[in-house]
C-alpha cells in the first residue's frame, strides 16, 4: 500500500458492532399487562463502563459517543421488529438506562410505554420507564 501526504495521522481504526456492547438483545415478555413486551439488552462490561463515567467531565465527550453509537447498533439491529414502535421513546429509555440504570443485569426497553421528553423519562419516580 502506498503512502501519501493526504493521510491523516493518528489513523484511528476501531469499528463497532451490536456485538461489541451487548452480550445478547432478544423481545421477551415479562408477565401481563400493557408494557409486557419488551426488548432485552444484555450490556457488556465496556458499556456499564462508559455510562459509568457519563458524568465525569473528562469522559463526558467519549461516554457520549458510545451511547450514541451503541444505540445506532441497537437500532440498526432491531428496528424492523414487528415489535419495534415509538423510536423516540424507546430511545429515551435506552439513554436513560445507559446513564442512570447501566448497573442493571439488562436495558428492558419497552415499545407500547408512552413517548415523553427524556426529562420526563429520567424523573423520579419513573425511572426510564415513562407512564
Amino acid at each position: 500500500m502506498k503512502v501519501t501526504d493526504e493521510v491523516v495521522y493518528p489513523v484511528i481504526a476501531d469499528p463497532t458492532t451490536f456485538t461489541t456492547y451487548f452480550s445478547s438483545g432478544k423481545w421477551i415478555v415479562r408477565g401481563k399487562g400493557k408494557y409486557n413486551r419488551s426488548l432485552s439488552l444484555v450490556p457488556k462490561a465496556k458499556l456499564r463502563a462508559s455510562g459509568a463515567f457519563s458524568f465525569s467531565l473528562p469522559f463526558v465527550v467519549l461516554s457520549n459517543a458510545v451511547a450514541k453509537d451503541s444505540w445506532n447498533k441497537v437500532y440498526n439491529k432491531y428496528k424492523n421488529s414487528k415489535h419495534w414502535e415509538k423510536t423516540t421513546g424507546m430511545k429515551n429509555q435506552y439513554m436513560c438506562h445507559f446513564s442512570f440504570a447501566f448497573g442493571k443485569s439488562a436495558f428492558n426497553l419497552e415499545p407500547k410505554r408512552p413517548v415523553r421528553s427524556y426529562f420526563n423519562t429520567v424523573r423520579p419516580p419513573v425511572y426510564c420507564n415513562p407512564e
